[in-house]
């Protein structure tokens, strides 16, 4: 009976564990989803961005980025993000 009750802690603490990494690395993945729109699109910030050949070519991949910046622009009150805003397809 009480190696039933390690049995069952044991496997609810390796489940939290599985849990807790697999939320780290949807956090990680988000992260790198920002850093790679910021090094593409880095240059509407001020930042030095890749030739722009190469931001072209890897624009398709910033689809899902592009959607959230753009509705982002749209909860904001202010005229830079009702411009962007109209650029949305």
């Amino acid at each position: 009976m009480v190696i039933k009750h390690i049995i069952d802690f044991l496997k609810g603490f390796s489940q939290g564990l599985k849990e807790n990494a697999i939320s780290l690395i949807e956090l990680e993945c988000a992260e790198y989803e920002n850093l790679f729109a910021l090094l593409v699109v880095g240059g509407l910030v001020g930042m030095p961005s890749p030739p722009t050949t190469l931001s072209l070519r890897l624009l398709p991949f910033l689809e899902h980025e592009l959607r959230i910046m753009t509705s982002m622009t749209l909860n904001l009150d202010d005229a830079f993000g009702r411009i962007a805003g109209y650029f949305e397809a």
